[in-house]
């Protein structure tokens, strides 16, 4: 009876720390403080926030429920768009994006994406690419994912300890090393196509070429002609116009398109039915359903 007493005081005060999630601000300071005592003060320095996330985030423990969590990640991604302002709103996305992790549910590479608004070559994005390592870190150690990290960069072999809590200090210094893509994704961290596809910085040159051919239009002799996405969502477009059940699974054809784009038939049905459901934030479906599905959907809209 005490234990279920607990239990409803613990959902209520998760209840109330998310209304002031939603509200916090530059000048607002989030205190989120559990039924069983444990409490976490977030205000705007980089020490206060890695000691709000070290102790549940690093053992992969969730403090909202998915769908709450979702709702908070797509709500300080829209006031970054609106403000333009990253550095104000970047331990509220950190968090959000660590908590979203806990969950294991839906993959960086899937989720909302950031817009400042700012060009390019603006020094924020070093900071932002930097921050999605670590959340891509983060993604793989919630995951049970096993990265074996080259010997020869010993001082990161417990990044992703998948028996000790999460290091978020070690992470933070991994993210902050100057090195060249593969050197990072490739050789330190050896990550296979399968991990990749799942993270949103933690990418191989070819990984990211691949992602980013998806929109680009092909350049024809005398004009432009539309992106690989372009001409797959209008090929989607008139299937649906055809079917009911091609609309209903609308966002289930986008990620296997996606996939398939990406990894090509290289994936076996487990996998892919693995990767379907990070893509999607849903428990995944029988590997036979998965491979009907995407040979369906080639057959109908292409490649």
């Amino acid at each position: 009876m005490q234990q279920s007493s607990s239990n409803a005081s613990d959902q209520h005060r998760l209840s109330q720390t998310s209304a002031e999630l939603d509200e916090i601000s530059d000048d607002v300071e989030l205190d989120l403080t559990l039924a069983d005592g444990t409490k976490f003060e977030m205000s705007s320095g980089a020490d206060s926030h890695t000691s709000a996330i070290s102790n549940r985030h690093a053992n992969r423990e969730p403090l909202f429920e998915y769908e709450e969590a979702l709702e908070n990640y797509h709500a300080v991604c829209q006031q970054i768009k609106v403000t333009g302002d990253y550095e104000s709103s970047r331990e509220r996305y950190r968090f959000c994006s660590f908590e979203l992790n806990t969950h294991g549910k839906l993959a960086p590479a899937f989720r909302k994406e950031i817009q400042t608004g700012k060009k390019h070559n603006d020094p924020i994005f070093f900071q932002i690419y930097r921050d999605q390592i670590a959340i891509d870190c983060h993604w793989l150690y919630c995951r049970n994912e096993e990265v074996n990290i080259n010997a020869k960069d010993d001082d990161f072999a417990d990044l992703v300890n998948l028996s000790s809590p999460f290091d978020f200090a070690l992470c933070d210094k991994f993210a902050a090393k100057k090195w060249k893509r593969d050197n990072r994704v490739l050789e330190c961290m050896r990550l296979t196509d399968f991990q990749q596809v799942q993270l949103a910085a933690l990418q191989s040159s070819e990984m990211k070429l691949r992602i980013e051919h998806l929109d680009k239009a092909i350049k024809g002799e005398k004009q432009r002609l539309p992106s690989p996405r372009s001409s797959f969502e209008r090929k989607l477009s008139t299937w649906e116009r055809q079917s009911a059940c091609a609309k209903k699974h609308r966002p289930t054809y986008q990620a296997l398109w996606k996939l398939h784009m990406t990894l090509g038939s290289s994936p076996s049905g487990r996998m892919l039915s693995e990767l379907l459901a990070v893509a999607l934030g849903v428990p995944p479906k029988d590997p036979k359903t998965v491979k009907s599905q995407l040979d369906t959907l080639l057959k109908k809209a292409g490649g």
